[in-house]
């Protein structure tokens, strides 16, 4: 398997300050008008910074509404048609785990957009938007990596794409405590 990061899916796709943030939204929601899907903005997109410069986009959709409007019968189908439908719409597109990409011209740069197709996008949003000090060595993985710890250190499972699990006697993932932000704070 490769991993795509940092908007290296398409060779030309460039990086774009926060200005922008905004324009490339735009097309895509824009894109999505009409189906009930809506891109919601994450990462360093969710607090875009004057001057600030990242390498994609990451945003994350509602799987149920990509569900709903393909009348998809499972989530990798449904990333499917996601993906043919930005296709259709005139982007360059690509698909890797949960990602559908997407290459957005803006001008006359691409920049790339990774949806990621989550349940109960609204609320796992909340687990993906920081704002990180101009400067700071740390990013959003490393947020991960801190929730992750506190839940192992405490016999429970953080999944990013989910919210906070109870361990069964095994150590694997059992009953969901909380997608709720502020439930998680207090069970951790």
């Amino acid at each position: 398997m490769i991993l795509f990061e940092g908007g290296n899916v398409f060779a030309d796709a460039s990086p774009f300050k926060h200005e922008v943030v905004g324009t490339i939204l735009k097309k895509i929601n824009g894109a999505l008008q009409g189906t009930g899907i809506h891109a919601i903005p994450v990462g360093s997109a969710a607090t875009p910074t004057p001057g600030k410069v990242s390498g994609d986009m990451d945003v994350i959709v509602d799987e149920q509404a990509v569900l709903e409007f393909f009348k998809a019968k499972d989530a990798k189908s449904g990333r499917k048609a996601l993906n043919d439908y930005m296709a259709s719409k005139g982007f360059q597109t690509a698909q890797s785990g949960i990602n559908v990409h997407v290459r957005v011209p803006v001008g006359e740069h691409a920049h790339q957009v990774d949806m990621m197709v989550s349940a109960n996008a609204e609320r796992v949003s909340k687990f993906h938007t920081h704002q990180i000090p101009q400067g700071s060595p740390y990013k959003g993985v490393n947020k991960q990596l801190v929730m992750n710890a506190l839940a192992s250190s405490q016999g429970m499972l953080w999944s990013p794409d989910e919210g906070l699990y109870i361990r069964d006697a095994n150590g694997k993932k059992s009953d969901l405590l909380s997608d709720d932000w502020d439930t998680i704070a207090k069970y951790l």
